[in-house]
């Protein structure tokens, strides 16, 4: 219904909102997510929805699971191709989002995803974070920001 948190955690947590796991009807339901969540996080980024940007740095980020395989903590990284660039140009925006009073502040982020990154690719996410800046402003420093979803689980949570 066009809100965006909501959009961020389908496309974030596809199996909580989902039907029973590996049954067929969850078959047909993942590929209706596969299209539908690309649309959606588009749609969040383009609202200024803060947890977005935790999901963009996580799914555009090279994290290697043991065995070599891509590994990320949310399934929508397996729509989308890392890309150094802007998983560093969303570390930095995420760290700007942050709480300042958080102990994860995002600079492990920040430096772990410009380890591979030339200067001249370090100043493109740089430019891409500041661009990106304005559209997030309003959201700097919110709980929420810190993981894709959280803030509507806990409170769905407390309510229980």
């Amino acid at each position: 219904d066009g809100d965006a948190e909501a959009m961020v955690c389908y496309a974030a947590m596809p199996n909580d909102f989902g039907p029973k796991y590996l049954t067929d009807a969850w078959f047909d339901w993942v590929q209706r997510w596969r299209i539908e969540a690309p649309q959606f996080t588009a749609q969040a980024y383009a609202a200024g929805q803060g947890d977005v940007v935790a999901l963009f740095r996580d799914a555009y980020g090279e994290n290697q699971h043991m065995m070599n395989e891509r590994f990320s903590a949310y399934p929508y990284s397996y729509l989308v191709t890392p890309e150094p660039v802007l998983a560093a140009g969303y570390a930095m925006l995420y760290q700007r989002l942050a709480p300042a009073s958080s102990a994860d502040s995002g600079q492990y982020q920040v430096v772990s995803t410009q380890e591979k990154l030339t200067p001249e690719q370090i100043e493109q996410a740089r430019d891409f974070a500041d661009a990106a800046w304005p559209n997030f402003a309003a959201q700097a420093g919110l709980p929420g920001n810190l993981e894709p979803c959280m803030q509507s689980l806990r409170a769905g949570s407390a309510g229980q």
